[in-house]
């Protein structure tokens, strides 16, 4: 974790909480426009059939490729676009370690729950094994976004 701050220091300057509001909501903007073009017409998104071109596997789709396509389609740069879904995903992670959710509308929300301590066994040799309480996120698909994966126009 401490790494990861570092490393976002370094390439970014200051953390993500104290970024120019301007820099931040600028940077949150051009990502939601690229989310909100792709959001709803999703069902196009997969009948696409030069999904390899933008995927190292067909059925993935990594960060760069993300990242790839907002630049295509924003006239961004990459490492503007990058710089974009950086702050979108470290925002994410900030809310959620805070112990809020993420809500966004047509697509979906992330929650964090608390998960209990419990007893287990190790299956390997049978014996009990004590699980310490953990946070968990939970990722709930809207409406929406559940309908486009469907095929189906919502």
């Amino acid at each position: 974790m401490v790494k990861d701050k570092l490393t976002w220091r370094r390439r970014f300057g200051a953390p993500l909480r104290r970024l120019d509001k301007y820099v931040k909501l600028r940077q949150i903007k051009c990502l939601l426009l690229a989310l909100q073009k792709y959001a709803t017409p999703f069902r196009r998104f997969l009948e696409m059939t030069t999904i390899s071109a933008w995927c190292d596997r067909e059925d993935r789709m990594r960060k760069v490729e993300i990242v790839n396509r907002i630049a295509e389609e924003t006239g961004l740069t990459k490492v503007k676009a990058e710089e974009a879904v950086d702050a979108i995903l470290e925002e994410v992670k900030w809310v959620l370690q805070q112990g809020e959710s993420v809500i966004l509308r047509r697509f979906g929300s992330f929650q964090v729950r608390e998960k209990r301590a419990r007893l287990g066994r190790n299956p390997k040799t049978g014996k009990e094994a004590g699980i310490p309480a953990r946070r968990v996120v939970r990722f709930k698909s809207g409406k929406y976004f559940k309908a486009a994966v469907d095929g189906e126009s919502a």
